[in-house]
């Protein structure tokens, strides 16, 4: 059975996400899976939960609230993607602003790539927002349990991860904006897509999603 560039795609995209999500999701909880130190050892899970005071508590909660929220961002991404797979494409051939032109002949493809570009770069902002601020009482909540070097490493890459994709997502969906084109959040290569999907040319009324 041959696979259609569509299906390639989603794939590619799959792999890319499932990669990505795990790791991020974990940068979302620093207070469990970063060590914290208790007495003379690390703590156990068990113990940052047992011996947690309200601002642990606190932290907690908003390590929580911050990883649903990245839920609903690679919902709304894995939407936007699927949109973009399904209607548009890329064509290494074409220029990456063919679709500029190209897409005045689909007003209604025009009509939603925008809101879903625009429902992207809202939510993605209200996540840069929220994480910053989980990173932020995180870190306090580690700095009064460090473990010295133990502590370092892992905090730093849990942030490093979480601020690259917080940075990738704000930066995709302001320039696929400002632009009013649709740059891909998983496809490594050739990220721009360029054109009207060969299925849906001459198709003026997308599925609304």
């Amino acid at each position: 059975m041959k696979l259609t560039i569509d299906t390639k795609q989603r794939i590619q995209s799959g792999f890319t996400f499932i990669l990505e999500f795990y790791k991020v999701l974990m940068g979302s909880f620093i207070t469990l899976f970063v060590p914290h130190q208790c007495g003379e050892h690390i703590c156990s899970m068990n113990e940052i939960f047992s011996q947690a005071d309200e601002f642990r508590m606190f932290v907690l909660a908003v390590n929580f609230i911050s990883c649903i929220q990245l839920i609903i961002l690679y919902a709304l991404e894995i939407k936007r993607e699927n949109w973009c797979i399904t209607y548009l494409d890329i064509d290494p051939k074409k220029p990456n602003n063919n679709l500029d032109t190209e897409i005045e002949e689909y007003p209604e493809f025009k009509k939603q790539m925008t809101q879903i570009n625009k429902n992207y770069k809202r939510f993605s902002l209200i996540c840069v927002v929220a994480q910053s601020f989980n990173i932020f009482v995180s870190v306090i909540d580690l700095g009064l349990h460090w473990y010295v070097s133990v502590s370092l490493s892992p905090l730093i890459g849990y942030v490093i991860l979480m601020l690259t994709k917080l940075y990738n997502t704000y930066f995709i969906s302001d320039a696929s904006l400002k632009k009013e084109r649709a740059y891909s959040a998983y496809l490594t290569i050739s990220k721009t897509y360029n054109t009207i999907d060969e299925d849906k040319r001459h198709t003026s009324n997308p599925i609304g999603l």
